[in-house]
């Protein structure tokens, strides 16, 4: 039962029940005026909050903050709560304010609601608190919050987020705080209920921790065999190979009167960012990487105090030796050497391919301009015997004509294939454009070049732009001279590395399977087979003919 600001009396029943005695109506009189407000689980604690609302906790229904003018709920908080606040438990057993923000609920863990922003906290054994046994609250006068447990009772600083324990080892007959409630008298003193008696102490006169002695390592595991942890310590470092880099770390206060009132962190420098808080006194690292560290362990007691000194160890896990550095400088060099020699070569293939097209360009040129002028030669002998059979020696003389006219234009598409200053395809585009022109100048024709202007910054090895040029030719010279096209389009696309050749004419076509054995198309597909390309020619009378090529570039 608690008393209101308006003089009410309030009850939590057994049975659930939330009775309200009004001091008005009743006119004093404590036999009448009472009036059941809610039917609520057992209740566990009734608190006046300091805005004069009440908090009622229950078994197994949670939390309820009503307004007791009104009696209506105005939150109702559980573990499960969808939005809000939230609890550790649906059974709280105490409830206390702790200053203008905060309210402390006992929920076997501690539950801390913030009534401004509307948030919460949840501190369990996870967080320090030495068991999830926490019963009842009180605060003393320096804002240390007190909590009744089941082994003990516990002295929490919130500002340092530190515990302390004192039970039966400090004098305490009865540990276990988990009956009755904790109460404050008069103005310094506690008191704190078990089943069997209770106890009462000033917070003022209890004693307090001295400051934390140094922390002593004692024993040290690798790969879960001890070390001779003595020597280590006197030199103050020890070393671990890639193999075994996996070490468990003990350490204590070594003095009894320490018990359970300290709290150890350790930090592994060079691994841990933040101070690791301990419960089990040992630290474990698994697989360390390979690097210098620096173990640091400490402790802190109840107060916020820390130790003296900071104990500290020195770990070395050194590589395997092709991780050290001077493996790692020769494989440096070994690589330099490498990428000089690579490069040496790459200089010499360049090296010897231009010599190789400057002689196949010079012997191409003898080889051919003999033979020229030997066609040359033969057709002016021939125009000599003119007067003996006229007609069959003039198809000669043309036949012979055109003949070492195409010799002479393959061989300077050799030449100029070979000279390496042409590797860039914008120097082919400018030689079919070249021959474009040339057709046109000679013959009642229009021929249009589309090219893609990616195409302009690849590259073609020589027996691809020749093999390509002499494709093209071909197929310009059947829409001129066999077609008898007016209109030629060239289309030059780049598709996936790939290019893509289309000369499409409005002649008057020819059937394809008529002339498959016919010069021109052999010729065509055999240069195309050559550099593995595709080559396919659609025509039909009277529709015109389109030529697609496609052929790999270089990147």
């Amino acid at each position: 039962m608690v008393e209101d600001r308006e003089g009410n009396i309030w009850f939590g029943t057994q049975g659930g029940r939330l009775i309200k005695w009004d001091f008005k109506k009743s006119g004093g009189d404590p036999t009448k005026a009472y009036e059941l407000i809610h039917e609520i689980g057992l209740v566990h604690k009734l608190y006046i909050d300091w805005d004069g609302s009440l908090w009622v906790g229950t078994l197994g229904w949670g939390t309820y903050h009503i307004d007791p003018v009104t009696g209506v709920i105005l939150h109702h908080i559980t573990r499960s709560s969808e939005s809000g606040w939230k609890t550790g438990n649906d059974s709280p057993t105490d409830i206390i304010r702790y200053n203008d923000s905060l309210l402390l609920l006992a929920t076997a863990n501690l539950t801390v609601l913030n009534t401004r922003s509307m948030t919460h906290r949840i501190i369990s054994a996870d967080d320090g608190l030495p068991s999830n046994s926490a019963s009842y609250l009180q605060i003393d006068r320096r804002g240390r919050v007190w909590i009744g447990l089941q082994d003990g009772l516990c002295r929490w600083n919130l500002s340092q987020n530190s515990f302390t324990v004192f039970d039966r080892r400090d004098g305490i007959q009865f540990d276990n705080f988990t009956s009755g409630g904790a109460y404050r008298i008069g103005d310094s003193l506690l008191a704190f209920t078990t089943s069997h008696n209770f106890l009462v102490f000033d917070p003022e006169m209890v004693m307090h921790s001295t400051r934390p002695p140094q922390v002593t390592i004692t024993d040290l595991k690798v790969l879960n065999k001890r070390m001779n942890y003595d020597s280590i310590m006197r030199e103050g470092r020890m070393e671990l190979n890639h193999r075994n880099n996996s070490i468990t770390i003990d350490y204590a206060s070594l003095q009894y009167l320490e018990h359970g009132q300290l709290t150890y962190y350790h930090k592994l420098e060079g691994l841990d960012e933040y101070w690791v808080r301990s419960t089990r006194n040992q630290a474990i690292y698994n697989y360390l990487p390979y690097r210098n560290y620096t173990f640091l362990v400490k402790a802190v007691n109840g107060d916020g105090e820390e130790s003296e000194a900071v104990t500290r160890l020195i770990i070395q896990v050194r590589p395997p030796f092709w991780r050290s550095y001077w493996f790692m400088a020769m494989m440096v060099f070994l690589l330099l050497a490498f990428l000089y020699w690579l490069d040496r070569l790459r200089m010499q293939k360049i090296r010897a391919t231009e010599s190789i097209r400057t002689r196949i360009a010079t012997s191409l040129t003898e080889d051919l301009t003999n033979s020229l002028s030997s066609i040359n030669i033969s057709s002016e002998l021939a125009k000599n015997k003119i007067e003996q059979d006229r007609e069959r020696t003039r198809d000669y003389i043309h036949q012979i004509s055109e003949t070492s006219n195409r010799m002479t234009q393959a061989m300077y598409d050799m030449v100029w294939s070979i000279n390496p200053q042409n590797d860039q395809m914008v120097k082919t585009l400018e030689r079919m454009k070249q021959f474009a022109l040339e057709q046109e100048s000679f013959n009642d024709v229009n021929i249009q070049i589309e090219a893609d202007p990616h195409i302009e910054d690849k590259h073609s090895d020589m027996e691809h732009r020749y093999e390509l040029l002499s494709i093209y030719k071909e197929a310009i010279t059947n829409a001129v001279k066999h077609s008898g096209a007016r209109n030629i389009q060239v289309q030059l696309r780049l598709r996936k590395q790939k290019l893509q050749l289309l000369i499409q004419d409005d002649g008057k076509g020819f059937n394809t399977s008529g002339v498959a054995k016919g010069r021109g198309i052999l010729d065509m597909k055999r240069r195309a087979a050559a550099i593995n390309a595709n080559l396919e020619i659609l025509s039909e009378k009277n529709t015109g003919t389109l030529v697609r090529l496609e052929m790999k570039l270089k990147t």
